[in-house]
């Protein structure tokens, strides 16, 4: 059954829309009820898969983190999601720093300066205002700061802060995306919502830059 899920979470990044849903308004119950008595078990093997795809770039993300929703509900959801995103982020950031080093400088050194100036000039804020930004590439900002000398635990912390708006909302579309996949309704207005939010973030991610970023500081 723990196979199972793990694919039925895997799957959901694969395959067709249609069939996954097909596939799990048909277990959908069998589901909740396993992760019910296997919670930790469960959620272990969720956030190891999810540690697996942020930190080697693969596609789905986001589904992922909707599946996690549907899965975990919102509160627990938005737990895993939010440490398993960050660690995963972390992951790619440490392998940027010491073993792909070289070929990370080749593809994206010509951000460097930019970035460092901007570090040193700004400090946190410089990332928080990109994690803010879902626009920007995550994995980009990942292997870019690997070449910087920001702090891992600096870089955890703002990490976990910048993408916690996106991943709250994410979660709790989820939820509502998995009753809507179950009962078979139409999607409800609050994933509509939601999302509508999610795409002001990016305006947010400006002002900051803009509030912030244009102050130089002495102090971080």
């Amino acid at each position: 059954m723990l196979l199972g899920l793990v694919s039925l979470i895997i799957s959901a990044l694969f395959v067709d829309w249609r069939n996954w849903i097909s596939v799990f308004r048909s277990q959908a119950e069998d589901w909740r009820n396993y992760v019910a008595e296997r919670w930790w078990v469960s959620s272990a093997a969720y956030f190891g898969v999810y540690v697996l795809f942020a930190g080697l770039a693969l596609p789905g993300a986001m589904l992922l983190t909707l599946v996690g929703g549907a899965l975990f509900g919102w509160l627990w959801g938005v737990v895993l999601v939010s440490f398993a995103s960050t660690a995963g982020a972390t992951l790619a950031m440490l392998l940027s720093r010491w073993l792909l080093r070289d070929w990370v400088r080749q593809r994206y050194g010509h951000y460097l300066p930019t970035l460092q100036a901007e570090l040193h000039r700004a400090g946190g804020w410089y990332l928080l205002s990109l994690r803010l930004n879902p626009v920007v590439p995550f994995f980009m900002i990942n292997v870019a700061f690997g070449l910087t000398d920001i702090p891992v635990w600096r870089f955890w912390l703002l990490s976990q802060l910048g993408m916690l708006p996106a991943t709250v909302l994410y979660v709790w579309a989820g939820t509502e995306l998995e009753t809507a996949i179950v009962t078979g309704q139409i999607v409800p207005a609050r994933i509509i919502l939601a999302l509508l939010v999610i795409s002001f973030l990016p305006i947010l991610g400006r002002w900051l830059a803009t509030r912030w970023l244009t102050t130089p500081r002495t102090t971080d």
